[in-house]
């Protein structure tokens, strides 16, 4: 599967860094996650389990974060997360 050179790289791509507050500034804010994370087939080679999912995601989120990415946004249950970096 051929991907566009946009999306070939995704890891490569910065997160901004989150805005200050300031005076004047409203009260209410919505902050929306600055991460990406995006659902992999599984390989083949090494199939998984059918309760398992395969992430792909940027390089600077933790294990912490992945987990509360899905509870939070998306209301899945996580029971583990394990990571590893591919390079």
């Amino acid at each position: 599967m051929r991907l566009p050179p946009e999306l070939r790289y995704l890891y490569q791509s910065l997160t901004p860094r989150y805005p200050k507050w300031q005076p004047g500034n409203p009260r209410h804010r919505l902050f929306f996650p600055q991460f990406w994370m995006r659902v992999m087939r599984p390989l083949e080679n090494r199939p998984i389990r059918p309760n398992c999912v395969r992430f792909e995601c940027h390089i600077e989120m933790t294990k912490d974060d992945i987990r509360n990415y899905l509870e939070k946004i998306y209301k899945i249950p996580v029971l583990d997360v394990t990571t590893y970096i591919d390079q």
